[in-house]
């Protein structure tokens, strides 16, 4: 049976962010958004819409500016990698739960959404 261990280290966790650093695997972090239900934002004013594709996700936060948010996005912050752990409720299931989605990077930021693209569908559990 395999056992997956990630060391991870909070970096974001004040209402403002859901990611974090992988220790074990710089500059990958892991993200868990939460999908929007029925078009509306499900935590804390945050829109993450995933498109038909699962290649891209666009994220917005409807309660506040974001502006000032991703200006570190734009000094460099952009060259992390995210490890996607969508929330989203699961049709045969009906159970909501965390899913890997892929491994997401920020591309562009434009009227107030980062448009994030998958650059990968698996990720490397040891990096060699």
């Amino acid at each position: 049976m395999l056992y997956l261990i990630l060391i991870i280290k909070v970096i974001k966790c004040n209402g403002i962010g859901s990611y974090f650093e992988i220790a074990t695997a710089k500059p990958y972090r892991a993200w868990f958004p939460k999908l929007a239900i029925e078009g509306k934002a499900v935590s804390k004013g945050w829109y993450n819409e995933m498109n038909n594709s699962k290649n891209e996700i666009i994220e917005y936060n409807e309660i506040f500016d974001t502006k000032n948010l991703y200006k570190s996005l734009k000094d460099g912050e952009e060259q992390h990698k995210r490890v996607t752990f969508m929330k989203m409720k699961d049709n045969i299931t009906n159970q909501i739960k965390y899913k890997f989605v892929g491994v997401f990077q920020l591309y562009k930021f434009e009227k107030g959404k980062a448009f994030y693209k998958r650059i990968s569908t698996e990720f490397k559990i040891v990096q060699e």
